[in-house]
């Protein structure tokens, strides 16, 4: 079983990273940096919550997972556009 706290981090890092969608769309680099920083701290707290969690994870938390690195890498593709 998938621990709440997981879940809960789950859920701060999935809400970090819409916000940081949303930043990135706004053009506001200050505060895109200050959310890429926000962003990075929640992948830190679930990177420690994971690793008290039972191996393979359900399937359902396997696709919010799967879900979360795909936006990750649609948000560095926006921003190294951006940036050209």
């Amino acid at each position: 079983m998938v621990a709440d706290a997981f879940l809960q981090q789950l859920a701060e890092a999935e809400a970090q990273l819409d916000s940081l969608t949303h930043l990135l769309l706004q053009g506001d680099a200050p505060a895109y940096e200050a959310g890429a920083l926000a962003f990075r701290q929640a992948l830190v707290q679930l990177a420690h919550a994971a690793a008290d969690q039972p191996t393979p994870v359900p399937d359902a938390v396997a696709v919010r997972l799967a879900q979360l690195a795909r936006a990750l890498v649609q948000q560095r593709d926006q921003l190294a556009r951006r940036a050209v």
